[in-house]
């Protein structure tokens, strides 16, 4: 009961009752059992609560409330009347009787509730509450905070009426790291309006052993449940072992296609680190571990090459295989101010004058094909919750045949520019990321596009208004690489809301 006491008091003010100035001091309160009710942090809690919580901390056990009489005790008396007189869902309460009743006392499972409990502490019927904004009230001004210093940053700045928040301050929108999110994720209480960037499991796309794995669960169950046919839509990644753990299934593969070239590349590791080219397998013997889904595919993009004619008449050569950008630029004749990219858009001018425009729409449907059916197979695994999005980056290899093959996704796409164009480009991007998010409550949740994101999935496929082949089939709301028209539609759409807003 002492530890329910100690756990309450945590709930309601967000304190430690025993703490200190000093180890000393702490442990001397703990000792004495020298608990005071700090006046600012319990100045709205009523003295039926503060009673509670009084009649736990008593050194001895036999003064202290048991089970029975917690249950009893005024404070969880009368919830639900209390809560209809308030106004506001007692849900501390009742799970805290629910607690008491179950005599659930070990501290790890309490404090996984902590967040969700602390909060809704504060809103029981003795603290004065404020109505709070509607999930669709526009709201003027928006706290972010983000841990990039690059692009990322410059974008939130120059957002009107965005205010960048330091150290611990309250925020509404953050740019994380994956780091922070895996560590304060589970302990951070968020409002419902409050946004952050990527999705608590991200790693079941972004980790290469993880997306292989959904991957190959997802093509058998659309085999098992839509025929061959389906499942064939997911022949756009190479085949792949997790290694130590699929080591002999690999040996097999291996001696069957003997003289063919694989790539070692670490699961959590990026630009280029760590990967290599393999015909040996001495080369490797150090290897011996329902939501709906919506998603937005952006025009603009990047087609990476290597600085060096390819070729597999040597392997050693990264500046051949590997078109990271980081990689690139360490060629000994890098050319900086041409680089190593083009535009999405010129990819696609190009590869239509060589291969013809039914060809490259073909290509540009598998790679569609590539986004859904990778975010489709792991639909049933990310945590969905409402607060997060996630911003993806897709490594897709491009083969002689013009079909596309899935490398990897990135959950944490790089930010910094390598070139003004490139600066121009993640710029656009991540504006548009802030608007499809929409802090601001100024969409109506029906829009096809927003900027240069165009909606290709909302619990299936979406079509573009108006555009049909040949007036049968009709055509998929994606237009990578096609025309960015961003400014325009933009204008469009908000223009109307910021007018009625006047």
């Amino acid at each position: 009961m002492w530890s329910l006491g100690v756990i309450t008091y945590m709930l309601l003010s967000g304190l430690s009752p025993f703490l200190g100035d000093s180890d000393a001091e702490t442990l001397s309160n703990i000792l004495t059992t020298n608990c005071n009710f700090d006046d600012e942090a319990f100045e709205n809690i009523s003295e039926e609560g503060k009673d509670f919580i009084a009649n736990l901390l008593i050194r001895e056990k036999s003064g202290r409330l048991s089970a029975a009489q917690c249950l009893k005790h005024p404070w969880l008396s009368n919830i639900a009347a209390k809560s209809k007189q308030s106004k506001i869902q007692l849900k501390s309460q009742l799970l805290l009787k629910k607690y008491v009743m179950k005599r659930l006392w070990k501290v790890e499972q309490v404090m996984k509730q902590f967040v969700i409990l602390r909060n809704e502490a504060r809103q029981l019927f003795d603290l004065t509450v404020g109505e709070n904004l509607s999930e669709r009230e526009q709201r003027s001004s928006i706290r972010f905070k983000c841990v990039l210093t690059n692009t990322i940053l410059d974008v939130l700045r120059q957002r009107p009426g965005w205010v960048e928040v330091k150290d611990e301050g309250d925020w509404d929108f953050y740019w994380c790291d994956i780091s922070w999110l895996r560590e304060n994720f589970g302990y951070t209480y968020m409002d419902e309006h409050v946004r952050v960037c990527h999705f608590r499991n991200h790693y079941e796309l972004t980790r290469k052993n993880f997306m292989v794995k959904n991957l190959k669960r997802f093509r058998k169950q659309l085999e098992r449940e839509q025929g061959k046919q389906e499942a064939a839509k997911c022949d756009f990644f190479p085949k792949t072992f997790e290694l130590p753990v699929e080591y002999h299934l690999f040996v097999e593969e291996f001696k069957r296609n003997p003289g063919i070239t694989w790539i070692m590349k670490p699961v959590a590791r990026s630009q280029g680190k760590g990967i290599f080219l393999f015909r040996k397998l001495k080369d490797i013997m150090e290897w011996r571990k329902y939501v709906p889904l919506k998603a937005w595919l952006y025009r603009d993009g990047f087609a990476r090459f290597s600085n060096t004619r390819f070729s597999l008449s040597s392997i050693d050569d990264h500046f051949i295989h590997l078109t990271n950008v980081a990689v690139q630029k360490t060629a000994p004749d890098y050319d900086p101010e041409k680089g190593c990219k083009w535009l999405m858009q010129q990819l696609r001018q190009y590869l239509t004058a060589k291969h013809g425009t039914e060809a490259v729409e073909a290509l540009f449907r598998d790679m569609d094909n590539i986004f859904i059916k990778s975010l489709q197979s792991v639909q049933t695994v990310i945590i969905n919750d409402k607060h997060c999005f996630e911003l993806y980056g897709y490594d897709i290899l491009i083969d002689k045949n013009l079909k596309p093959w899935l490398l990897e996704v990135n959950a944490s796409p790089s930010l910094i520019a390598s070139s003004q164009e490139d600066y121009e480009l993640k710029c656009r991007l991540l504006e548009d990321t802030v608007h499809v998010v929409d802090m601001e409550g100024r969409l109506s949740g029906k829009e096809k596009q927003v900027g240069g994101f165009d909606l290709m999935w909302n619990d299936g496929p979406v079509y573009s208004d108006g555009n049909f082949d040949g007036g049968v089939n009709l055509i998929s709301n994606t237009h990578l690489g096609c025309i960015n028209d961003r400014k325009k539609q933009l204008w469009q759409l908000l223009k109307p809301l910021s007018t009625q807003k006047k």
